[in-house]
């Protein structure tokens, strides 16, 4: 576990923290230590809110995803509000999707529309019985918060059942391999949000030494060209920045104020630029929805990072630190 890594292999950073329910207990083990923890995934609100001196979120945040998705949906059907409207919630069985299914009711019901969730199990084959429970309910639109087999599940139900309205979800469903695992009539519905951008798209050489790093290494292609291989990428170009901010000394307490020296990082368009400093340790805090080109067998985002941001709240960060709040558009 964290514990014995830290005192076993005398560490300088723990990165690789991705799992939602198990994150109350490695924040007390970073703080102990004062070993500084880089989240890649399931960034939740506890890692952020209130502020966490030895945890940085390599991720955007769920509140910042479930934000910009229900932004987008709105965006497409020209809503200005969801006054009569019935949103439908598909989140995973787990912490993080908990907060995204809660998120979403709140800022759904500010809109003056309703919620209905279905919960997707992990382990789940066919999402049948929760297709057919949003059928009866009605919904003019869904928002998915599951990675992508569950995504999948999903996606095939809603095509198998006809039900014809756009769809949305966070980070893990915004993959290649969601699109060319449903039918077309339901992928051509579906627009997903991300933090990052897949290597192919990057412009600069970061996407491009990223794609042939992974070749030479042996990792396929379909590994190195999707947005997540983009998401370590750029979380390894950070701590790269930090230890040389750091200049030799390796402990802890350096290699935090090492992060926090990063100031206008350009990830090479992997990410947007990232800023840090001692009170703010949220490495991303904008997103953007992507769709998917057949022709070129890739994800295409929609719109700049920049044009989205006016309906994040930025709900996750804690008084005093990455900015403040704001009310979505």
């Amino acid at each position: 576990g964290v514990k014995s890594v830290i005192q076993d292999d005398r560490v300088s950073i723990v990165t690789g923290l991705g799992m939602s329910s198990a994150i109350e207990s490695v924040l007390p083990v970073l703080n102990a230590a004062k070993v500084p923890g880089l989240m890649n995934q399931a960034t939740v609100r506890g890692v952020t809110y209130p502020f966490q001196p030895w945890m940085f979120t390599g991720n955007c945040n769920y509140s910042d995803q479930g934000d910009v998705a229900l932004g987008y949906l709105m965006t497409r059907l020209k809503l200005k509000d969801l006054k009569g409207k019935v949103v439908g919630v598909a989140p995973i069985n787990s912490a993080s999707g908990n907060e995204f299914q809660e998120n979403l009711k709140a800022l759904v019901a500010k809109y003056g529309g309703t919620t209905v969730v279905q919960t997707i199990p992990a382990t789940i084959v066919s999402a049948d019985t929760q297709m057919i429970e949003f059928q009866d309910k009605k919904i003019d639109m869904l928002l998915i918060g599951t990675a992508a087999n569950q995504g999948v599940a999903v996606l095939k139900s809603l095509a198998k059942f006809g039900i014809d309205i756009p769809v949305s979800g966070h980070f893990g469903v915004a993959n290649e391999n969601v699109y060319r695992s449903v039918p077309y009539e339901v992928a051509k519905n579906f627009v997903a949000v991300n933090c990052v951008t897949p290597p192919t798209l990057a412009k600069g050489t970061a996407g491009k030494l990223a794609i042939e790093t992974g070749k030479k290494y042996g990792y396929p292609e379909s590994e190195i060209t999707q947005a997540n291989w983009s998401l370590g990428w750029m979380n390894a170009q950070l701590m790269v920045e930090a230890l040389k901010n750091a200049k030799g000394d390796y402990s802890g307490t350096a290699v935090r104020k090492g992060f926090e020296m990063i100031k206008n990082l350009d990830t090479g368009g992997l990410s947007p630029k990232v800023t840090l400093n001692s009170k703010c340790h949220m490495v991303i805090r904008q997103v953007r929805p992507y769709t998917y080109s057949y022709k070129t067998d890739t994800l295409q985002p929609v719109g700049t990072y920049e044009q989205w941001a006016k309906w994040s709240t930025n709900a996750y960060a804690a008084p005093g630190t990455c900015g403040k709040k704001s009310g979505a558009k």
